[in-house]
C-alpha cells in the first residue's frame, strides 16, 4: 500500500514516515492556535512588519542614493526617454513606410493637396476666404446669423436635467454611424433652436458628432428625429 503526505500535497512518502520533510506545518490537520503562532513569528521575524525597522531601511536608502539610482534604471530601461532609442523607433518606422502611407492618406483626404486642385486655385480661394473672413463675417458659407451668440433656456442652466437626458440615452452617441473617435459626450438640440429644451428636442452624440452635425443641418435634423421618434414616444 502506498503511503501519502498527511498535509495533503499527494506526495508518496516512506512507510515509517507521515510528512515530507518541511510539511508538517502544512495543510488542515493544524490546530487554529498552532498557525496563529506561525503566522505570529513569521511577522516578527519580517522586518517590513516592523514600522521601527522600515524606517531605518528607508533612511539607509535614500542616504545611499538607492532610491535615485532606481529612478535613473527606469528612465534607462525607458524607451521614450532614451533619445537613441527614439531615433531608432522613427528610422525603422520610415524604413517600413509607415510614415509615407500615412501622408499618402493625408493627401489624399485633403483637399488643398489633391493634384486636382490647382496652385492658382488654392492662392485665390485662401485669399478669398482670409478677406471675407476678416472683413465680413457673415458672408462666410457657414455663418447662420449669428446664432451661437444667442442665450439657452433656463433649464439648460441645471446639470441634473442635462444628466437625465445622458442617462435617458445610456450615455452613449446616439449616431449609429458614429466612428467612435471621441469619448467625450454632448447634448444637441436637433432643431438648432437653443431656446427649445423639450426632451424630444435633445439628444447624446460624442463631440465629434455634434460638430459634424453643424453642417447640412436639414439632413442631421430629419436623420435625429427619426431616431428619437423611433427609440422613444413623445407627445
Amino acid at each position: 500500500m502506498k503511503k501519502y503526505c498527511k498535509c495533503g500535497c499527494g506526495k508518496e512518502i516512506a512507510k515509517n514516515r507521515t510528512f515530507i520533510h518541511g510539511h508538517n506545518s502544512r495543510g488542515s490537520h493544524m490546530a487554529e492556535k498552532t498557525k496563529l503562532a506561525h503566522s505570529l513569528r513569521m511577522k516578527e521575524n519580517n522586518p517590513s512588519c516592523n514600522p521601527i525597522i522600515r524606517e531605518k531601511i528607508n533612511k539607509t536608502m535614500k542616504e545611499r542614493g538607492h532610491c535615485l539610482a532606481s529612478s535613473l534604471r527606469m528612465k534607462e530601461n525607458n524607451p521614450m526617454m532614451n533619445p537613441l532609442t527614439v531615433q531608432k523607433a522613427t528610422k525603422n518606422r520610415i524604413k517600413n513606410g509607415f510614415c509615407i502611407r500615412a501622408s499618402k492618406r493625408m493627401k489624399e483626404n485633403n483637399p488643398m493637396k489633391n493634384p486636382n486642385f490647382s496652385e492658382k486655385a488654392k492662392k485665390s480661394w485662401r485669399k478669398k476666404v482670409l478677406k471675407i473672413w476678416h472683413s465680413d463675417p457673415t458672408k462666410t458659407p457657414n455663418w447662420k446669423g449669428g446664432i451661437a451668440i444667442e442665450e439657452y433656456c433656463d433649464a439648460w442652466a441645471d446639470k441634473e436635467f442635462k444628466n437625465d437626458i445622458k442617462i435617458r440615452d445610456k450615455n452613449h452617441c446616439m449616431n449609429p454611424k458614429c466612428k467612435k473617435i471621441s469619448k467625450k459626450m454632448a447634448i444637441h438640440h436637433i432643431d438648432y433652436n437653443k431656446q427649445n429644451c423639450h426632451p424630444k428636442n435633445l439628444i447624446t452624440l460624442c463631440f465629434s458628432c455634434n460638430a459634424i452635425a453643424n453642417g447640412n443641418r436639414e439632413k442631421w435634423e430629419s436623420f435625429y428625429n427619426k431616431i428619437i421618434e423611433e427609440k422613444y414616444y413623445y407627445e
